[in-house]
């Protein structure tokens, strides 16, 4: 499992993933996705999310591809390993979507203290997440499948 300090920001991206830049390989990736049905996949998916954010990248098909068969089986591998997560030993309730707080300070205006609280909770959350992972990544049977990259 990769586990960094990273926050998973959602943008506006299309419903189906790109990742080749030459228009043949992307219409070929596009047409292999619509055979798959990945959309219809991953709205599926979303019932299993945690978090808005999650909920949102699972609905509108913003869910990871691989480009590589090294970055599919990466990807492969962290599924993996998230299976071996006992559900309750992950907490996701205090990890709130800051799209919105991030919007506002990036385009220069000063953050309300309510703004600035959710951040610091967020930020804790996530802290306490991230730590939790990193002891059971530490602590697994299966830790070859658990690839911190902090």
């Amino acid at each position: 499992m990769q586990l960094t300090c990273n926050f998973f920001i959602p943008i506006n991206k299309p419903s189906i993933p790109r990742f080749f830049y030459s228009s043949e390989s992307n219409s070929v990736q596009t047409d292999s996705l619509k055979t798959l049905e990945w959309n219809s996949i991953c709205k599926q998916l979303s019932a299993f999310t945690s978090t808005s954010m999650g909920s949102s990248a699972a609905n509108n098909a913003r869910l990871p591809v691989g480009r590589t068969p090294h970055h599919s089986q990466k990807l492969l591998d962290q599924t993996s390993a998230a299976r071996l997560v006992p559900p309750h030993q992950l907490d996701f309730s205090g990890i709130h979507d800051l799209t919105d707080i991030l919007s506002v300070a990036v385009s220069g205006r000063l953050l309300t203290i309510p703004e600035l609280c959710t951040v610091r909770r967020t930020l804790a959350a996530a802290t306490e997440l991230f730590d939790s992972l990193k002891n059971l990544a530490s602590t697994s049977n299966h830790s070859h499948r658990f690839e911190l990259g902090i």
